[in-house]
């Protein structure tokens, strides 16, 4: 949020101009956001109107300069003083000041407000004993003030402001700051001098106290704070949380604003079961490269044989040249339990496999070059797994990309080539160089109500290999070239729709797509980076079924599909879609992942694929794999969901795979009157009969604060035996911060659609 700041002069050419100084009393609360003209209701629909609310103007953009005006009971002017008594009011634009009396010293220059002031403008409320303005100095004080800030619902009172303009400086006495409604404080910040020097844009706040019902329960002697955009250096909100495994959970981070472009957290966390993990993050940013170093360690954790652990992370990206990006990650823990343990931000490859890269790209204008060196920790447990299963280092591996129109003729060029040197930990796995090499001709022909796109390509790959020890297959110079034919095309049409009085545009976009790959014997070719590609709606249009290059799919088939859209007439946006495919297959598929094996199937599954929005708040998107043959189900999802608005929010998904799963995951997070709001999970294992995962969190709010709590049984992994228990809980004091677990991380990770209310 971005600090308040001090408004323009207090008195310009012997006219009172505004008294919005007290504005930056709400920087103790780091705001950092424009100041709106009045409070949100979604925030502060809690609270009463603060008795000083009927003193904010409306905004009329009046300008500075505007003229000011004035009335008064009795006016009486000498060549010494001029005085306005009896309900005196000045306006300036949308700024307006009441007294009953006030004095112009003409000598002095000196203006007074006494017998007590009100001051209004669309942003602020004052209410006051008195006000002397020495108009030469640029000098003001006000004494025994009470404050209102419509934007943040933030009240206070101080004894004593004293501005000094021309300087930019700013000093309160006995201030205090709330948002809670005047005179039902929960908690408050008291302070008994701030100082505000509006040049360095910092503010310094001592002995300071925060409050809980009028009960001191924290002090800090010295704050400083900012009051532009800049970060603040100081301790952040801390988080406490309980589970099963860990205990006690305390993170007491300090953040560290080094630079404009530099910052480093400090994050101790303390857990009672295991001992005192040392956290710190190191930031930095700037035109041309970005960086993030994090590192954590444990000394002797006592529920792990006392030994010590830790994670790394350093993570660099740079943009040297024009049209050149780099980007290096290197990942490391101390152990494969350590993630489970304590959670990170380490970023996984699959689920065992921390990536550690060096990476390199330029972007032409019609071609890409892209290299890299890419290793692997494998994080699983050793007792388990071997570090065959681990996945091939790539030291290193360039690829090149390019698209380019022939001459002045339709015709479309594209080349795609890869050299890559692939190494394994592991004695018993093949390692060795590729080269792969794959031109293509296209001719795209398009029309308002068609498309058809005849391709030709020819794909060439060789290796050069170490075989291991274990190898069945003992050439190691292999090279696999083939055509690849293919023909993809499509008709756009459409037709005016009515339904029981709704209407909408109706299309109908049927779409044929012809593969030709001769067969080529592949099976003495080691499996470096391949896989089968997961079969979707867009797997029906592939030119190749597997990843990677070493495998290439034989292929004599025919897609056919058809694709239903319902779009609204008048902004076009689309309303229902749907969408069924299937393969036909006209030779049996010889290349397969394992030896002497083809697939004989005259067909693939039809795959449908589903999406629509049921009114306006609900959606439904599902996918379904049929076979035919055995006129079963061998795979579905479908995730509906009801999201009215208002914080109300309900998402139910059902996964099908025959013989592997089927689970039912149901979120929802429901506010059940204006103080309560309750969120829950229930994600169970129908195959297994097993509760994966649920929690049951409440939250109660009133107008200044709020109360969270979160209870959770979860399992890491389906065969778990034991479930995990654990407990969170946090306290948000609105427009200041908050004390406890990070329950909004929890809820975004596992909700989907999920947004934090704003308390802040």
């Amino acid at each position: 949020m971005r600090p308040f700041s001090i408004e323009p002069p207090l008195v310009k050419d012997g006219i009172i101009t505004g008294l919005a100084l007290l504005t930056t009393l709400a920087s103790i609360a780091r705001a950092q956001t424009p100041l709106p003209t009045g409070p949100d209701p979604a925030l502060w629909g809690l609270c009463a109107p603060d008795p000083l609310a009927v003193e904010i103007t409306r905004d009329t953009g009046a300008p500075e300069d505007a003229p000011l005006e004035f009335t008064a009971d009795t006016a009486q002017s000498s060549p010494l003083a001029a005085v306005l008594t009896g309900s005196v009011e000045l306006v300036r634009g949308d700024q307006q000041l009441r007294a009953p009396q006030v004095t112009l010293n003409r000598t002095e220059r000196v203006v007074t407000a006494e017998g007590g002031i009100v001051y209004g403008d669309p942003t602020l409320a004052i209410r006051g004993e008195s006000a002397r303005i020495d108009m030469d100095s640029r000098f003001a004080r006000f004494n025994n003030t009470q404050y209102y800030v419509a934007a943040y619902n933030a009240q206070g009172q101080a004894k004593r402001v004293e501005s000094q303009y021309d300087q930019r400086l700013a000093r309160l006495e006995g201030v205090t700051y709330s948002t809670c409604q005047r005179g039902d404080e929960f908690w408050t910040l008291r302070s008994d001098t701030i100082e505000l020097d509006q040049l360095a844009g910092r503010g310094v706040a001592r002995d300071v106290t925060f409050l809980l019902q009028d009960v001191p329960v924290a002090y800090f002697p010295y704050l400083s704070f900012p009051l532009t955009d800049e970060r603040q250096s100081g301790f952040l909100s801390p988080r406490l949380g309980f589970s099963e495994d860990l205990g006690m959970d305390l993170r007491l981070p300090y953040y560290w604003n080094i630079a404009p472009d530099q910052d480093m957290t400090f994050a101790p966390r303390l857990i009672s079961r295991r001992g005192l993990l040392l956290g710190l993050e190191y930031r930095f940013l700037n035109p041309w490269n970005r960086g993030e170093l994090s590192f954590e360690w444990l000394p002797n954790d006592r529920d792990h044989n006392h030994e010590d652990r830790g994670s790394a992370l350093v993570h660099f990206q740079a943009a040297p040249l024009p049209r050149v990006h780099t980007d290096l990650l290197y990942q490391s823990i101390s152990d494969h339990q350590y993630l489970d343990d304590f959670g990170t931000g380490l970023d996984l490859l699959g689920d065992t496999e921390l990536e550690r890269h060096l990476e390199g790209f330029y972007y032409g204008r019609s071609w890409n070059l892209y290299a890299q060196l890419e290793t692997f920790q494998d994080i699983d447990d050793p007792g388990e797994v071997t570090d065959v299963d681990d996945p091939y280092n790539r030291l290193p591996q360039i690829e090149f990309q390019s698209q380019w129109p022939v001459a002045d003729s339709p015709l479309n060029l594209e080349f795609y080539g890869e050299a890559v040197h692939f190494d394994h930990p592991s004695h018993r796995r093949d390692t060795g160089q590729r080269l792969d090499l794959w031109p293509t001709l296209g001719l795209p022909l398009d029309w308002p109500f068609a498309y058809l796109y005849p391709r030709a390509g020819y794909r060439y790959t060789a290796y050069r290999l170490d075989r291991s020890e274990d190898s069945e297959a003992l050439e190691e110079d292999i090279h696999r070239a083939a055509p690849i034919y293919s023909l993809d095309s499509g008709l756009f049409l459409e037709r005016d729709f009515q339904w029981r009085g709704w209407s909408a545009i109706q299309t109908l976009e049927p779409r044929l797509f012809y593969l030709y790959v001769p067969f080529r014997e592949q099976n003495d070719i080691p499996l470096f980076d391949t896989t089968e590609v997961d079969s979707s709606y867009q797997w029906l249009f592939l030119e190749n079924r597997f990843t990677g290059a070493d495998r290439l799919g034989d292929a004599n088939q025919l897609t056919t599909a058809l694709t239903t859209r319902l779009l609204d007439p008048e902004d076009g946006r689309e309303q229902f879609q749907l969408s069924v495919g299937q393969i036909y297959y006209f030779d049996d598929r010889q290349v397969t992942l394992k030896r002497d094996e083809s697939t004989d199937d005259s067909r693939s599954n039809l795959i449908f694929e589903l999406g629509t929005r049921i009114e306006e708040d609900w959606t439904l998107q599902g996918a379904l794999h049929w076979d035919p043959d055995k006129s079963s189900t061998e795979r579905s999802r479908l995730d509906l969901r009801y999201h009215p608005g208002g914080g109300r929010l309900v998402n139910l998904a059902h996964r099908y795979k025959v013989d592997d799963l089927e689970q039912l995951d149901l979120t929802a997070v429901w506010p059940l009157d204006d103080h309560w709001r309750a969120a829950v999970r229930y994600n169970y294992a129908l195959r297994e009969d097993v509760l994966l995962d649920t929690f049951f969190g409440l939250e109660y709010q009133e107008c200044c604060w709020a109360l969270r709590l979160l209870a959770r049984r979860s399992r890491d992994e389906l065969e778990d035996r034991e479930a995990e228990y654990s407990m969170l809980a946090e306290i948000v004091f609105k427009g200041l911060g908050g004390l406890g677990s990070s329950i909004d991380s929890l809820l975004e990770e596992v909700i989907p659609n999920y947004r934090p209310p704003r308390y802040r």
